[in-house]
């Protein structure tokens, strides 16, 4: 049985170390294209101050959820709901996330 959300691993600088089927079908791209890229570069440039925001405040937690604007491989933004756990292992945070049917402006 599969999980039904995307899940995504991602290291202290935010860079992705591991993710899911469901993270490549949401994103459009590959495993091996999301192991190369970092959260900033799926975030749509209107929302970097926010992201920088959002992952100074997430780093110094436990826990964080919301929304949040994804850019896909093919240039489109998608809001998806996440909830995000830091340092599962030490130095490693867990995000999981579904496509939103709320369409926000973040």
């Amino acid at each position: 049985m599969s999980c039904p959300a995307s899940a995504l691993i991602a290291d202290n600088k935010g860079w992705y170390v591991a993710v899911n089927d469901q993270a490549c079908g949401l994103t459009g791209y590959s495993r091996a294209e999301l192991l190369g890229k970092a959260i900033i570069d799926l975030t749509p440039p209107h929302a970097v101050e926010i992201y920088e925001r959002l992952w100074d405040s997430f780093v110094r937690s436990t826990k964080q959820h919301g929304l949040y604007q994804i850019r896909r491989k093919d240039g489109s933004v998608v809001t998806v709901r996440y909830c995000a756990y830091a340092d599962v292992v030490p130095g490693l945070h867990i995000s999981f996330i579904t496509e939103s049917a709320h369409r926000s402006s973040l």
